[in-house]
C-alpha cells in the first residue's frame, strides 16, 4: 500500500499494489509532520492487526508510474496469474503466467519456486529442494511441468525471478505472491440461469415431471449468496411434490477426496394455516439407476441450525433464514449402494404439510472438514486432540461436583428490587431503592410462579418493556459498577428467528455508550453479556434456554467483577459457564430498560423477581434466591470425558486424561 499526500496540489492519494484506489481533494492542506513516530502502532494502542515490511518515505508526492515502478521494479515479473491474494481460485486451472521484467533473457529467463507457505517461498533459493522448481524459457508453466496438483481450499505461494546472465546483479528476486483455491466443488448456485423457464429445464418440476407438486422458480429474495437462488414451490394438492437434476452425464463426485453434499436452505413451509411440511429429503440415483434417499435430521447428517444442531428437524423447514445441510456421500452408498463416483440424477422432495415454499442455493462438494461440535475429544475447536486441549485440561485438573448449601445474601450490598406484585397500573416500584420503572404501553400483568405474586409479559417484539428512568445506586457513584450481580426470573415463550431478529433484551442501559452494561438472549438460545468498551468485555454463554421447552422458566443470575476480570452465570442457581477478560471496564447500568431496548429487541415472554447488588454474590446466595435450600452443581469442564464415576466423587482426573490420550492427534473430520 501507498500513501502520497500534497500540502500544495491539496490532495491525498491511496495507491494498493501500485494501482490508484482511492483519492480525496481538502479546502485547506497544512504541511504533513512525522517524527518521531510509530509503525504498527501508537504508543500501547491501535496495534496494526498483520505484518509490515518495506517501509519507504520520499519527501515529494510519486507521481503513479513512481508508484508503480517502486512497487515493480522494471526488472522483476509482475501482472500474476492467478492474481496475487485471489482467493476461489479454480483446482482444474492447469497455468501459472506472469509478465516479464525488463531485460529477461528469452532462454531460460524465469526462476520459478512455488510452496505451501509464506516463509519457504520467500527463503528458498536455487538449491531448495521440493520448492525451486527450476528455470523456464517462456513467462508461464503448467503445473505439469512444475510436478504440483491444486487441492481444494489450499493457500498456494509463488515466486518468478528473472534471469540475466549478462548482470552480475541478476537474477532479479520477485515479490512472493499467492493464492487461494476454492474449497469446494460447485454443483449449482443458480448464477447462471437467466429465467424461470431455463431453470425448469435443468431442475424439472411438474412441467416435465410425472410427480406434479413440485414448482421451481428462479428467485431473487431470498438468497444465501450471488444475486440468485431457487424457489422450490409444493402444493399436495396436485401430487408428490419433488424437483429433480439429471446430469446430461455420470458425475464424479469423488475427485480429490469430495464426500460430502453441502447445499442452503430457506424454509416457508407453512400455508399460513398451520399446515407445516414434516420432511424434506435428498435422493440420488447413480449411472447403474441405484437410488437412495437421506432426510432432513437424519441423525447421519449435519444442520447448521442452532435451534436442533448438530442434525436439524422439521421445525427448521418453516423458519425463515438460511441453514447448510450437510449429507455424506457414503450414507448413501451404504443405503443402496449407490456410486458417488457416477451420480446420474438428484432430487428434491418434500413430505406432510399442504403446501408451502423452500428457498434453496449453493449446492456444493467438500472433503472431510471440520465441524467442531462432532469432533467428540476436541475442546478448542480445531478438530485435533493436541497439547491445546490438554492445556485446557490442565487448568481444570481436579474440578470436580459439589452440592452447594444455600445461604441468604441479606439486603447489605442489594440496591434495587423490582418484585412487580403490583398487579395493575403502569408502574413497577422498586422496593429497595427510588428507581421505579414505568410499564411500556403493552406490557401485560399476568401470574407468576406460585408464591410470586405478579409478573410482567412483554408485547409483540418491536414494543416497549419497562423504562427505569432513574440512576441506580452504585456503590460510590450512580450508575457505575465494579462489580455487580442481576438475578432474575424469566419465562421463556420464544427467541428470536434469526431473520433479522436475533436478541431478546433481559437487562440493559437505556444507550450505547462507553461501559453499558448489557444482558440478552440470543436466536440459539444464549445469554449475551457486554460490557461496552474498546475492547469490550464480551461473553456469548453457553446454551441456557431450550427451544424444544417454551413457557419454561428459568431463575437466572449473572455477575461480573471489572476487579477480577471475571463473569459468570448460573441457571436455577447451578453454574453453567464461566469467563474471563483480558480487559474488564466498569459496568454502566440506569436509567435502564428491563425487557427491552426502547421499542427494540422485546423479551419474548415473562419477567420477574429482578434484583441488582452491587457486589459479586456466590453461588450459594444466588441458589438462595433461585427459592432452593441447595444445589448439586455437576463438573464444569470441556475436559469432563469420563463422567461414570459416582455423584459428588467426579474428578477432572486420569481417566480422563485417558480417553484424551487414546484420541493423541487424532484428526476428527467429517465426514
Amino acid at each position: 500500500m501507498t500513501m502520497t499526500y500534497s500540502s500544495s496540489a491539496k490532495r491525498a492519494r491511496v495507491y494498493v499494489d501500485g494501482r490508484l484506489k482511492a483519492e480525496t481533494t481538502f479546502s485547506a492542506a497544512p504541511v504533513a509532520l512525522l517524527g518521531p513516530a510509530w509503525i504498527g502502532g501508537w504508543g500501547g494502542a491501535r496495534p496494526w492487526e498483520g505484518i509490515i515490511d518495506e517501509v519507504a518515505i520520499f519527501d515529494h508526492e510519486l507521481t503513479a508510474q513512481e508508484v508503480f515502478e517502486w512497487v515493480y521494479p522494471p526488472k522483476i515479473a509482475k501482472s500474476p496469474n492467478p492474481a496475487d491474494g485471489q482467493i476461489d481460485v479454480p483446482v482444474t486451472i492447469n497455468t501459472l503466467s506472469w509478465a516479464p521484467g525488463a531485460y529477461t533473457q528469452d532462454v531460460n529467463g524465469h526462476d520459478v519456486y512455488f510452496g505451501y507457505t509464506l516463509e519457504e517461498v520467500a527463503e528458498a533459493n536455487t538449491t531448495t529442494v521440493g520448492i525451486y522448481k527450476g528455470r523456464f524459457d517462456t513467462n508461464s508453466v503448467t503445473l505439469a511441468q512444475i510436478s504440483e496438483t491444486l487441492d481444494f481450499g489450499q493457500t498456494y505461494y509463488w515466486r518468478v525471478d528473472q534471469v540475466n546472465n549478462l548482470d552480475p546483479c541478476s537474477p532479479y528476486r520477485g515479490h512472493v505472491w499467492s493464492f487461494t483455491t476454492i474449497p469446494y466443488q460447485l454443483i449449482d448456485d443458480f448464477e447462471s440461469y437467466t429465467s424461470t423457464p431455463e431453470l425448469y429445464a435443468e431442475w424439472e418440476d411438474y412441467h416435465t415431471l410425472p410427480e406434479q407438486g413440485g414448482e421451481v422458480y428462479l428467485s431473487y429474495v431470498p438468497v444465501y449468496s450471488g444475486a440468485q437462488a431457487m424457489r422450490f414451490v409444493y402444493d399436495w394438492n396436485y401430487g408428490v411434490p419433488v424437483t429433480r437434476r439429471t446430469f446430461d452425464t455420470p458425475q464424479n463426485w469423488t475427485e480429490l477426496g469430495l464426500s460430502s453434499l453441502w447445499l442452503w436452505f430457506y424454509g416457508d413451509a407453512n400455508d399460513g394455516l398451520g399446515n407445516t411440511a414434516d420432511g424434506m429429503y435428498i435422493t440420488l440415483a447413480d449411472a447403474d439407476d441405484d437410488k437412495a434417499t437421506i432426510f432432513y435430521g437424519d441423525s447421519r447428517t449435519y444442520s447448521s441450525s442452532p435451534y436442533s444442531a448438530p442434525h436439524g428437524d422439521a421445525n427448521d423447514l418453516w423458519r425463515r433464514t438460511w441453514y447448510q445441510w450437510g449429507l455424506s456421500l457414503q450414507d448413501f452408498n451404504e443405503a443402496n449402494n449407490v456410486n458417488p463416483d457416477k451420480i446420474k440424477s438428484i432430487t428434491i422432495g418434500i413430505t406432510g404439510g399442504t403446501r408451502g415454499e423452500i428457498y434453496f442455493d449453493d449446492f456444493q462438494l467438500y472433503q472431510p472438514y471440520c465441524i467442531p461440535e462432532l469432533a467428540e475429544f476436541d475442546i478448542t475447536g480445531d478438530c485435533i486432540t493436541d497439547e491445546a486441549d490438554l492445556a485446557i485440561m490442565a487448568a481444570d485438573w481436579l474440578v470436580g461436583d459439589y452440592n452447594v448449601v444455600a445461604v441468604d445474601p441479606g439486603t447489605t450490598h442489594l440496591k434495587h428490587y423490582w418484585d412487580f406484585n403490583e398487579g395493575s397500573g403502569t408502574v413497577a416500584h422498586d422496593s429497595v431503592g427510588s428507581a421505579d420503572g414505568t410499564l411500556g404501553a403493552e406490557v401485560s400483568w399476568v401470574s407468576s410462579l406460585p408464591g410470586y405474586g405478579t409478573a410482567i409479559q412483554m408485547g409483540d417484539f418491536g414494543t416497549e418493556g419497562v423504562f427505569i428512568n432513574h440512576p441506580l445506586n452504585g456503590p460510590s457513584e450512580p450508575n457505575l459498577f465494579p462489580e455487580i450481580t442481576v438475578t432474575m426470573l424469566v419465562r421463556v415463550d420464544g427467541l428470536p428467528d434469526g431473520d433479522g431478529d436475533w436478541w431478546n433484551i433481559m437487562i440493559t442501559h437505556h444507550e450505547w455508550v462507553d461501559n453499558t452494561f448489557q444482558m440478552e438472549a440470543l436466536y440459539s438460545g444464549e445469554i449475551e453479556f457486554i460490557v461496552n468498551s474498546s475492547p469490550q468485555a464480551y461473553w456469548q454463554t453457553p446454551i441456557v434456554f431450550e427451544r424444544d421447552n417454551w413457557r419454561q422458566w428459568y431463575h437466572v443470575a449473572m455477575t461480573y467483577s471489572s476487579i477480577d476480570k471475571e463473569a459468570k452465570v448460573y441457571i436455577n442457581g447451578i453454574l453453567v459457564g464461566t469467563t474471563t477478560f483480558d480487559t474488564a471496564p466498569v459496568a454502566l447500568l440506569g436509567p435502564a430498560w428491563i425487557g427491552s431496548w426502547g421499542a427494540a429487541r422485546t423479551w419474548e415472554g415473562v419477567i420477574d423477581e429482578v434484583r441488582i447488588y452491587d457486589c459479586v454474590l456466590s453461588q450459594a446466595e444466588i441458589a438462595y434466591l433461585a427459592g432452593e435450600s441447595g444445589v448439586y452443581q455437576p463438573v464444569l469442564s470441556e475436559a469432563n470425558f469420563y463422567d461414570q464415576e459416582p455423584q459428588l466423587q467426579k474428578r477432572i482426573n486420569f481417566k480422563d486424561f485417558a480417553i484424551l490420550a487414546d484420541h493423541w492427534l487424532e484428526e476428527d473430520l467429517w465426514p
